[in-house]
């Protein structure tokens, strides 16, 4: 997907972007209902107040930020990437997903998982293949959209 999604964070940038991946109907009212919780919640309170006050959120630019921007499209990952797979932790895991700011570039899952039916893909893709699952699970039982997490 090219980005061609204009800057900032809003309702709008919500309904295009999910236009834009071709996602069911129903992915996009969840994706809109997040978007009013988002809205509608206060920031957290923290030992010192509202956290809505501190700097970093009074000067965060909501309008400057792209909300999709996918990888450059070379294929090939960064050498820092590349060596962190090679890694012994990383080749001792069952599987891992690589994403380049919003394009995934690598998946790797373990053959024996893959036979006992472990899914091991990124979002976009659960939700043309597996879109049974992504409806019933996501933003509901696991994490609820109303949890703030």
């Amino acid at each position: 997907m090219a980005n061609t999604l204009a800057r900032g964070l809003s309702r709008d940038a919500v309904e295009e972007l999910s236009r834009q991946k071709g996602e069911p109907a129903w992915m996009l009212q969840k994706r809109l209902h997040a978007w009013d919780v988002f809205e509608s919640t206060a920031a957290p309170l923290g030992r010192r107040g509202d956290l809505g006050t501190f700097r970093a959120m009074a000067n965060f630019k909501y309008q400057e930020v792209s909300p999709y921007i996918p990888a450059d499209g070379s294929g090939t990952l960064p050498a820092v990437i590349q060596q962190s797979l090679q890694d012994a932790l990383v080749n001792e895991r069952a599987g891992h997903v690589v994403q380049r700011n919003a394009s995934v570039v690598h998946v790797e899952l373990d053959e024996e998982l893959k036979h006992q039916g472990v899914i091991l893909t990124d979002l976009d893709t659960a939700v043309r293949e597996y879109p049974e699952l992504v409806q019933q699970y996501f933003m509901t039982k696991c994490v609820p959209v109303e949890s703030n997490e």
